[in-house]
């Protein structure tokens, strides 16, 4: 994609090394790209081992005269010797920090750390089947366990009396507070 051309070109420009997990040395480890499948929102978001990165304005800058979809670029700190893609802590470079896309009829807000199901039309099936199963007239509190973003739970929200959702994910619990609102 012209993100991942434009971002390896930036790169090439400014030497920055990409990670290698025997070493430990490198600052570039992933170039997360996370797209919403009904609002088209693009996130990037740079996985590196360090504190910072050179010269990031004219990445923005670059990455956004090539895609007007790009809605969000941070920078997420992962400096641990793991194989874990993601670290803890980001930083937003540019945009709210997040997209938005739409799933069964409802309007959520994903992080780079919230779990978002990458298959939108199945995930809405899957959805719509866990309601038939969960939902019953006697129904008056839904568990949402390890809810993401909470889309599971949101989704039936209506239906259900009470929604409780259960993370351990700071983020993800973020936006599942924004996305109930």
């Amino acid at each position: 994609s012209d993100i991942l051309k434009i971002t390896a070109k930036w790169c090439e420009k400014y030497k920055i090394p990409t990670y290698d997990e025997n070493t430990r040395k490198g600052l570039l480890r992933h170039i997360y790209i996370r797209k919403a499948f009904n609002t088209g929102e693009i996130m990037v978001c740079l996985v590196i081992n360090g504190d910072r990165i050179f010269k990031s304005e004219e990445l923005i800058s670059a990455l956004l005269k090539a895609n007007s979809n790009i809605k969000t670029l941070l920078l997420n700190f992962n400096t641990e010797d793991t194989n874990v893609i993601m670290g803890k802590k980001e930083k937003v470079l540019y945009g709210k920090g997040y997209i938005e896309d739409i799933l069964c009829g409802k309007r959520f807000r994903i992080s780079p750390l919230s779990f978002y199901q990458v298959n939108h039309a199945q995930a809405q099936r899957l959805y719509e089947q866990a309601a038939e199963f969960a939902i019953t007239p006697d129904t008056r509190v839904l568990l949402d366990m390890y809810c993401g973003a909470g889309t599971i739970g949101l989704s039936m929200a209506r239906d259900a009396g009470e929604v409780i959702g259960i993370e351990i994910i700071p983020d993800a619990i973020r936006c599942a507070k924004e996305n109930a609102e």
